[in-house]
């Protein structure tokens, strides 16, 4: 290899530095409506409970998700206090356990040059800065899958009672984390590299068997729980609807997504690796083509190509899909990303070089872009400016050589911008954040309504459960028991109820769901016509 192209171990520590800088930029971040805000009041109520078996949202049974997410987060309410990093923290340390992983199941098969790619690679990628600010459990199924298939791989190498219990460890916590699929997105990306290298006689030594009691001890509490609030309705519905059940129609969710969603979700997700992550594709599946699926010095290993092709497919099958389930195959993909820079690098191959700079260049581009519909103090421009100085200044230095530096460099340049010029100032936007705060720092938690402007994140900002009546006699019935209340509403609903309350404004606010982010709402000459005025005031009964 091209040594002025070599990622070295210390170049490799200083990226990968910089990308936990910018992860911790995003940990900050206020939770995200709904999922996240969910997961984080749901964390906060069961810490306050001390249920833990029986998961509860709102004080009601909850069944929907597995526990982990809420467990974890919950321990880290009660080691290191109530907040927004706290929240994110166990979710983000899964994403470092499954790069390490990632690490070493490319040592497994390639150059130590090849591992630093793919770790580098995986922590740079668009889904790992994305995952880091709007949290969910696919956190914790990237990192445990991605664990427990390195175990699996020690195992079939070296078969020992160690790797074969890391590797149930790794399944049930996985499971913990998203069902049955924790299981299988391990045997979808082993099973078809077993097959490939001829090694599935390796499963059949007894020393496996210990896994499987592994992974039901591993269960055992969440089951239990499971049980005792909604008895074997409770077990039906994790290891089979909640997965299954959207393909085959039992789960009633469902939305409208077009055939190729998971291959355009995992496009964008695998950023600014994709041109790199496409030629790999169609180089490793044209190897096996033509080796017919025989093991080839030239592809050692299927758990990239597999891991990513039949996750996709599987995903697909669903019928509803959102973006951030295809994550769970970004370590496959940096796989293969990492496997084909070594062999691209041997090429020299200069138009190869070139698109991989324009796509750079066009990555940027549109971050500045995205950063400057937002950025309007004098402060703001000037570090904005910075940044594009900054990074074209080290992009024309660098850009005949370092090209797997630019691309990590890029990745990590353009979170910088969407985290502090983007993702910052849209969640003002999220008004429940804003108000939830408000009324703490008042202490005025115990007499605050929600009133048709409801989010998870007032009953995690205040740290209560918020009251939240959606009719009118509901609104009057709830407030009854109290002299004075503050209510937080959209301000077209305060007239209804002039005759009954006299109403002391505090504050008003410009609501947007900033999950789902619209033209309008970006172009600042129309922001204003797409959000809704709400508005915190305090009553008093006439």
């Amino acid at each position: 290899m091209n040594q002025s192209l070599d990622l070295n171990e210390k170049l490799f520590w200083r990226l990968l530095l910089a990308s936990v800088v910018v992860y911790v930029f995003y940990m900050t971040l206020d939770v995200m409506q709904v999922d996240a805000a969910q997961y984080a009041s749901m964390s906060l109520q069961m810490l306050q409970s001390g249920e833990y078996l029986e998961v509860k949202g709102r004080g009601a049974d909850y069944l929907d998700k597995p526990p982990l997410v809420f467990w974890l987060s919950s321990l880290s309410f009660e080691i290191f206090g109530v907040g927004n990093f706290q929240f994110k923290l166990p979710s983000v340390l899964a994403l470092f356990l499954g790069l390490f992983s990632s690490f070493k199941i490319a040592r497994m098969f390639y150059s130590r040059q090849v591992a630093f790619f793919t770790a580098i690679a995986l922590a740079t990628s668009e889904a790992f800065f994305f995952t880091t600010n709007d949290v969910r459990t696919d956190n914790l199924l990237i990192g445990f899958s991605t664990f427990s298939i390195w175990q699996i791989l020690r195992y079939i190498q070296k078969p020992s009672f160690a790797s074969a219990i890391l590797a149930g460890i790794g399944v049930g916590f996985g499971m913990l984390a998203k069902g049955p699929l924790g299981l299988v997105f391990p045997m979808l990306a082993v099973g078809p590299h077993l097959l490939y290298r001829r090694e599935l006689k390796t499963i059949l030594n007894v020393k496996w068997l210990i896994a499987l009691p592994v992974v039901g001890l591993v269960l055992l509490p969440m089951c239990i729980g499971l049980y005792n609030q909604f008895g074997t309705r409770g077990l039906y519905f994790f290891f089979w609807e909640q997965s299954f059940g959207r393909i085959t129609g039992e789960n009633v969710w469902k939305n409208d997504t077009d055939p190729f969603f998971m291959l355009h979700s995992f496009a964008w997700a695998i950023l600014p690796w994709t041109f790199i992550f496409v030629l790999s594709f169609f180089r490793q599946a044209n190897i096996v083509f033509k080796s017919r699926f025989k093991s080839n010095v030239e592809l050692p290993e299927l758990i990239g190509l597999s891991g990513y092709l039949l996750s996709t497919i599987a995903l697909s099958q669903s019928e509803y899909k959102l973006p951030h389930y295809i994550f769970v195959a970004i370590p496959s993909g940096a796989l293969m990303v990492g496997g084909y820079l070594e062999k691209l690098f041997e090429k020299q191959t200069k138009w190869i070089f070139n698109t991989v700079h324009v796509m750079n260049i066009l990555s940027f581009s549109f971050a500045i872009f995205l950063s400057s519909l937002w950025v309007e103090e004098t402060f703001g421009i000037f570090l904005v400016g910075l940044i594009v100085l900054v990074f074209g200044f080290v992009y024309f230095k660098l850009r005949r050589e370092k090209v797997v530096w630019l691309l990590a460099l890029t990745g990590i340049g353009v979170n910088i911008l969407l985290c502090n010029w983007f993702f910052k100032p849209i969640l003002t936007y999220q008004t429940t954040s804003t108000v939830a705060r408000e009324i703490k720092e008042m202490g005025e938690e115990e007499r605050f309504v929600s009133y048709k402007a409801w989010g998870f994140a007032l009953d995690f900002y205040t740290e209560t459960i918020v009251p939240y009546p959606t009719m009118p006699n509901q609104l009057i019935a709830e407030v009854e028991k109290r002299d004075t209340f503050f209510l937080y509403t959209p301000e077209v609903e305060l007239s209804k109820f002039d005759s009954l309350f006299e109403f002391e404004k505090i504050n008003e606010y410009d609501n947007f769901i900033v999950s789902r982010l619209k033209p309008k709402f970006l172009n600042p000459s129309t922001r204003d016509s797409a959000t809704q005025k709400r508005i915190l005031v305090k009553a008093y009964k006439k």
